[in-house]
């Protein structure tokens, strides 16, 4: 199924296969690295649009590791290039009073850099939500 530019950030999109990713990835670098070689003035002017953004990043259900892990490769894949992950912690669901305990979380977060606006962003965000079986 091919998608063209004007199909939006994850129409018709399924999680793809590890394997896949990592091989996006590897074309990512070798793609960037042959794009290393331009001048000091035009790496600055390019860089100047980029910013550096937190997001946070939670899971409780199924392959809580796995999910998080999928959804730092997810990232990269859609443009919003993980620069760091903070340390996967675990903690405790909040339940409403009388309401039995829920799955614990593991959570971590991204620091992501990218050119994309906070509202392109957050589509991205929202539609790999969904991707990944929010409800």
């Amino acid at each position: 199924m091919a998608h063209s530019r004007n199909d939006g950030p994850l129409k018709r999109a399924r999680a793809p296969s590890a394997e896949s990713l990592l091989s996006a990835e590897r074309w990512s670098a070798e793609r960037w690295s042959r794009g290393a070689r331009r001048t000091a003035d035009e790496t600055v002017r390019s860089d100047l649009r980029f910013r550096e953004v937190i997001i946070g990043a939670g899971s409780n259900l199924g392959s809580r590791a796995a999910i998080l892990r999928g959804a730092e490769l997810w990232l990269n894949h859609i443009g919003l290039r993980v620069l760091r992950r903070a340390r996967v912690v675990e903690s405790e669901a909040w339940v409403l009073p009388g309401q039995p305990p829920g799955p614990t979380f593991l959570n971590t977060a991204f620091a992501i850099r990218t050119a994309l606006g906070a509202e392109q962003i957050l589509d991205r965000l929202q539609a790999t939500e969904q991707l990944f079986g929010r409800k």
